[in-house]
């Protein structure tokens, strides 16, 4: 199959969602429960907060939130899905998160406290 644009089609092309600036991590307004993750994929909390969304995804976008504090996500009864019991993150604890256009869908947990070089 061949596509082919013509002079008289129009043809407009849009980013679905701004990727940081080169070299920076977005960081989310202190106590912001519902921080918005329109201009980037990579971002640090900003406070200790209690999380129950995430405001202005597309679908399909991933983003990494990297905890600079105690952040707890409120995955009960929200838009936040990860099983049954609210994850509560230290410093330095990594979530991955991907959005299907109604939910976001916890991908990956890092917990930098736990021992990994046992291999289970």
């Amino acid at each position: 199959m061949a596509r082919v644009i013509r002079d008289s089609d129009q043809v407009e092309i849009q980013t679905a969602f701004a990727a940081n600036t080169a070299g920076t991590v977005g960081v989310f307004t202190a106590s912001d429960t519902t921080p918005s993750v329109a201009t980037g994929n990579i971002w640090e909390t900003g406070s200790n907060v209690t999380i129950t969304t995430f405001d202005d995804g597309v679908i399909g976008q991933i983003i990494t939130v990297i905890s600079r504090h105690a952040v707890t996500y409120d995955v009960g009864g929200t838009n936040l899905k990860a099983g049954t019991t609210n994850i509560v993150t230290a410093s330095g604890d990594v979530t991955n998160w991907v959005y299907n256009g109604t939910d976001w869908f916890l991908i990956n947990f890092m917990d930098v406290s736990a021992n990994l070089s046992s291999g289970h």
